[in-house]
């Protein structure tokens, strides 16, 4: 005891300093933490997206966790992945979130789960001697403000994050729309004060109607928008109104020389800006200011639109479009898949404009030809800086019900629609032909075996773009009577374009004597398969497809006024984005459900939320997918795969095993030797005369 007492306070001994350096670490692990997420996918780790939701709290956010405990397996591994999940909002927060688990074992927990209308859930339950079933919470509930959100029946890890963060996203927008700004927004009238000279109705009482506009929506936004007032000089004018997209005013002096003129507001928050609805244009009796009625509810909406990540989409009606009512052939899945971040509202721009602060235009499938009215409305949202998503086919099935009856294949006829005319001009081109593919969807017949459906491409991992957030992660995707989507040009500084979706090297077209049945396509010959694009983005500053305003769509007569007004764009303010496809069918019940749960109905959400700024949802939505699929090229090398799996492992280890054990042999012996030279002599003396 006197020596190790001895020991413990000579300098060779560090246990006190181990013991103090644990301790310390002990303190800084408990209030600190780190994660390696080696994923691909990053599946482990907190989205931006998340981080910066929670960094930004303006209130406390309340999440109180309802869990059963000593779940079985998986749903362990479940409640494990929600704890650490909340760890990581909570160290990635402001200090205005926290959280709590409550003890189900207790029945005054018990009741409040049921206060908030939460339920046991019916799980599995597999012990040594049976398989059974048993009730369990497995839910929470998120408080803000004066909101209340329960997220109930979390039974897997797979998208909870995108669940959480979507209903704190909802609960604080729907609270403030300015919650969680880094800065104030900027608002500023361009006005030009000779215009009044011209007798502009209503052109008297832009600023005071401006400012009492702006005070209403200041008030009840907690005064996060500052005014400015800016009165351009003329030489200003041209690039004032090339950077915002503003109407021009120009008129004649006495000297011959054009005045030029602008009136617009803008609202301004970081790199992005959005248009209020004011401008001059042309009635009955002259011009006149149009948009001071209604100022501080267009203010409002587009204030919403600039910060907020749920806004309205547009879709357009009225051209022989999928129906968003029709549950068979229709975009009713579609729609409902959108439902939980976006409202999809209808447009018919034959009578309607496109709503203020509408960031994205869907136009899925259309089958008539458009009027240049309705055409030049898409082409100027483009140019303002909308985002288009186009579904475009290329041929409209027709069947006569009288000869369906009889087994009559339908009839495939040119799809008629114009929208193509923007589309080229934008940088697409969409072909005039289905694109088969040798990859395919398969079905098995008890008749004739397995048949390819040649018309329904399998778009496999490997050749979807694993650089965009829109597709990466995504394990395959089905297209479904898809025409070839290509680029035109060459990418830019201006503009580029970027293949999301692409055939295998084993596609062709086919264009004429349209029969779509397995027993009835045959494969050409190998020269004349190639790849084949099937959904492109375009994004950049694209030119307009109009070299002048359409007769009706903004009319204006010089002889009748002093002063001209228009506001056509001939080329884009600020950057847009457009995503094409060769199929509407892929947004109908045939290939996506209601819930959203397949991996085409995967790729068209992501779509939708890219064009909407909610890029970092796609990557929250594809977490819990598997990063990869195995694909079968060859049977013979699969089959050799699966038997290395299940003998050449275990075999490959009994190898390594007796080899150890061989080589610890000879050193034993080579260890003997050296101490017990005779003996080992001896041994081997003895061993070569049995040999013998």
């Amino acid at each position: 005891m006197k020596k190790f007492t001895t020991w413990l306070k000579s300098n060779k001994n560090n246990t006190i300093l181990v013991i103090i350096f644990l301790v310390l670490l002990n303190l800084v692990c408990a209030n600190t933490f780190f994660r390696l997420d080696l994923t691909h996918a990053k599946s482990y780790s907190l989205s931006e997206s998340s981080k910066t939701l929670v960094s930004t709290l303006e209130q406390p956010l309340s999440v109180k966790v309802f869990f059963t405990a000593n779940l079985p397996a998986p749903y362990n591994a479940t409640q494990q992945y929600l704890k650490d999940l909340l760890v990581e909002y909570k160290g990635n927060a402001n200090g205005n979130f926290d959280y709590d688990f409550y003890n189900m074992d207790h029945p005054e927990n018990q009741s409040v789960a049921a206060e908030y209308n939460l339920r046991q859930v019916q799980i599995q339950q597999v012990t040594d001697t049976e398989v059974g079933l048993k009730q369990a919470y497995m839910g929470l509930v998120l408080m803000y403000a004066d909101r209340i959100e329960a997220v109930d029946g979390l039974t897997s890890s797979e998208g909870m994050e995108y669940k959480l963060t979507t209903a704190m996203s909802k609960m604080i927008a729907d609270t403030s729309a300015l919650a969680g700004l880094s800065s104030n927004v900027s608002m500023t009238l361009y006005i030009t004060p000779k215009i009044a000279e011209f007798g502009v109705s209503g052109f008297d009482t832009v600023d005071t109607a401006v400012v009492d506009a702006l005070s209403a929506v200041n008030s009840v936004s907690g005064n996060r928008i500052t005014f400015t007032r800016v009165v351009p000089a003329e030489e200003e004018i041209d690039s004032i109104v090339g950077t915002y997209g503003l109407p021009t005013v120009n008129w004649s002096n006495e000297d011959g020389s054009t005045g030029t003129g602008t009136l617009g507001v803008v609202l301004e928050y970081e790199e992005a800006f959005r248009i209020v609805p004011l401008s001059i244009t042309r009635g009955l009796f002259g011009y006149g200011v149009t948009g001071l009625d209604n100022l501080e509810t267009s203010i409002g909406e587009t204030l919403h639109a600039l910060v907020s990540k749920q806004v309205d989409v547009a879709y357009l009606t009225g051209v022989g479009e999928k129906g968003l009512a029709d549950t068979q052939s229709g975009a009713y899945n579609f729609k409902s898949i959108c439902s939980d971040w976006y409202n999809v509202i209808g447009v018919d721009l034959s009578e309607d404009e496109i709503p203020t602060g509408v960031k994205a235009l869907i136009i899925n499938g259309p089958t008539i030809e458009m009027s240049e009215d309705v055409l030049y409305k898409i082409d100027q949202f483009v140019m303002k800086g909308g985002n288009l998503l186009v579904f475009a086919d290329p041929f409209i099935e027709e069947q006569d019900p009288q000869y369906a009856m009889y087994g009559a294949p339908p009839s495939y006829e040119p799809n008629e629609s114009n929208i193509s005319r923007l589309l080229e001009k934008y940088g697409v081109s969409v072909s005039q032909s289905y694109i088969l593919d040798e990859q395919c969807h398969t079905q098995n017949d008890r008749q004739y075996g397995s048949l390819n459906f040649y018309y329904i491409p399998w778009v496999q991992q490997k050749t979807m773009n694993q650089d965009s957030v829109i597709t990466a992660n995504i394990p395959y995707t089905l297209l479904l009577q898809t025409a070839a989507v290509t680029p035109n040009f060459k990418n830019t500084s201006e503009r580029s374009a970027e293949i999301l979706l692409s055939s295998s090297h084993n596609a062709w077209h086919l264009n004429e004597n349209i029969e779509l049945h397995p027993m009835k396509i045959f494969k050409p010959a190998q020269t004349n398969m190639n790849q084949e694009s099937l959904a492109v983005l375009l994004r950049g500053r694209f030119s307009s497809a109009f070299d002048a305003v359409p007769v009706g769509a903004d009319e204006y007569d010089e002889n009748t006024s002093s002063i001209n007004a228009q506001s056509r764009l001939a080329s884009s303010v600020q950057p847009s984005e457009i995503i094409v496809c060769g199929s509407s069918l892929i947004t109908t019940s045939a290939l996506i459900d209601e819930n959203g749960q397949s991996a085409t109905a995967i790729f068209l959400r992501n779509a939708v939320d890219y064009l909407n700024g909610n890029a970092d949802l796609c990557s929250m939505r594809t977490k819990g997918i598997a990063s990869s699929t195995f694909v079968v090229d060859n049977p013979t090398k699969a089959s050799l795969a699966k038997l290395l799996n299940q003998y050449g492992l275990p075999f490959l280890v009994v190898l390594i095993g007796f080899v150890i054990w061989r080589i610890r042999e000879l050193r034993r012996r080579k260890i003997q030797a050296g101490y017990y030279p005779d003996a080992m002599k001896d041994r081997l003396g003895e061993k070569g005369k049995k040999d013998e």
